[in-house]
């Protein structure tokens, strides 16, 4: 049998302890108060098993992002857009290494793999962007707005005032390299030498002797801004597959290594010369 709070105080039992008065209710007190209960909710339309409306204007938070490039922060107008998003003329990667191992290896480590000596106190671990899974999937373009303007819920902060432009650039690139490993460039020069000057010209201008062949114009692939939004994996893609432009596809006539050692020869394309890093 239910029972109901008689009173707000404690009374004092026989045996001197406290105790809660409570007192069994009458049978026309019950008929009473279920009458009160029942009538407002048949009036209503309403029932117990019912779900609970949620209130007008209620938003659900919306479902957290994970990957490196959807973690850009929103930019707040033009003063918050990275300037120039255009890189330079080439990209010098001795001097994109020594401003990551002054400003990034003491989160990202000096190979990229997120064990610097700072990780261990960050809640969020630092990315590492040095393993294959993502720079392999890494847009060079994301990757400078990142170091531009940070991302500070994850411990990332902006380099948009530390560092130039230019220096942002070479350390975007550098950072990309981190993820291609070690590459034999004498022999992937070989690779591009025989299976794509032939259109690509042999420095990659787009001026080789076959290019008329091909239905559109070559964009010159010594211009970090050619390639600048597309990752390695995009490249590697267009390497294996070809495209409806006249690019054949190399993927049943190439390994799977030679295609991502001219995937590195192809982006080292735009660096400047003598500048390649040994990793």
């Amino acid at each position: 049998m239910p029972f109901l709070l008689h009173g707000h105080h404690p009374a004092h039992d026989q045996s001197g302890g406290w105790r809660r008065v409570l007192a069994r209710p009458q049978g026309g007190a019950i008929a009473v108060l279920t009458a009160a209960f029942l009538i407002p909710l048949g009036l209503a339309g309403c029932s117990l098993s019912e779900d609970i409306t949620p209130p007008p204007g209620l938003v659900q938070p919306a479902a957290a992002t994970a990957s490196f490039a959807t973690e850009l922060p929103p930019t707040a107008g033009p003063s918050a857009t990275p300037e120039p998003v255009e890189p330079p003329t080439s990209i010098d990667l001795q001097a994109g290494r020594a401003k990551f191992l002054d400003h990034c290896a003491a989160c990202h480590g000096e190979l990229g793999l997120g064990d610097g000596e700072l990780a261990a106190q960050l809640s969020n671990p630092p990315a590492a962007i040095g393993s294959t899974s993502l720079g392999r999937s890494a847009v060079p373009l994301e990757w400078f707005r990142m170091i531009t303007v940070g991302n500070m819920p994850r411990f990332m902060p902006p380099f948009g005032n530390a560092l130039t432009a230019t220096e942002r650039w070479n350390v975007t690139y550098f950072a990309l390299s981190l993820s291609q490993g070690a590459t034999d460039l004498q022999a992937a020069g070989a690779l591009f030498e025989t299976r794509c000057a032939e259109c690509h010209g042999p420095e990659g201008a787009g001026d080789g002797a076959q290019v008329g062949a091909v239905k559109v114009p070559l964009r010159d692939l010594r211009q970090p801004q050619t390639l600048v939004e597309r990752s390695a994996q995009d490249i590697f893609i267009v390497i294996s597959e070809g495209n409806a432009q006249g690019m054949p596809g190399l993927g049943t006539t190439l390994s799977v290594d030679e295609r991502w050692s001219l995937v590195s020869y192809v982006r080292g394309l735009s660096y400047t010369p003598g500048s390649a890093v040994a990793i």
